[in-house]
Formats: structure tokens, C-alpha cells, sequence
């Protein structure tokens, strides 16, 4: 997203900010800043990654409870709760088996 590209954008920035090439050799300095980019990039998918499953656990809980309620007190508004909710839930799990399958090609 855009966020993750400033974030690594300002990272790159930093970097060669804090490290002239007068300190180091200018090879040292690139196999430095490929390492800090490496990481910057390696954060940005595990906080990616954590809300994805945030957002799963929390849809997961959502129907749990929908359902729960739906089995105490059954009526059309709490069937169409359910229903809803499962359809978000298949929505999110087809779009993180997409970025599954992007990543193979």
C-alpha cells in the first residue's frame, strides 16, 4: 500500500542520512542498505500479516456469537446476521488465498 511505501521510502532515507559513503566503502554501504531494506520489507508483511489474522479471528469470533444467539433465539434477523457474516468471512479467506497463489507465480 502506499503507507508501507513511504514507511520504506523514509527508511531508505534514514539510512543513507545516517550512513555516508565517507564513513564506508561505497560496497559495504550498499550491502548494508539491501539488508535494511530487507528488514524493512520483512516488517511490513508481518504487520500485514498480523492483521490479516486479527481480522480473521475477530470475523471467526463474530460468527460464533452470531450463531450462538441465533441458536438461543432463532428469527430471520439473526439467520440474515449469520449469513452475513459468513459471506464477509469467505470474502476475506478467497482474498488471502489470492495473495496465497500471487505468491507462486
Amino acid at each position: 500500500s502506499a503507507e508501507r511505501a513511504v514507511e520504506i521510502r523514509k527508511t531508505i532515507v534514514n539510512y543513507f542520512a545516517d550512513n555516508k559513503p565517507q564513513d564506508t566503502t561505497v560496497a559495504a554501504t550498499w550491502l548494508a542498505h539491501k539488508a535494511v531494506i530487507r528488514g524493512a520489507l520483512i516488517r511490513a508483511g508481518a504487520t500485514l500479516k498480523r492483521k490479516l489474522e486479527e481480522t480473521s479471528r475477530a470475523k471467526l469470533r463474530d460468527l460464533r456469537l452470531a450463531e450462538d444467539l441465533h441458536k438461543s433465539s432463532p428469527s430471520d434477523v439473526t439467520r440474515q446476521a449469520v449469513n452475513k457474516i459468513r459471506a464477509d468471512l469467505e470474502v476475506h479467506q478467497l482474498q488471502r488465498v489470492e495473495r496465497a497463489l500471487r505468491k507462486l507465480k
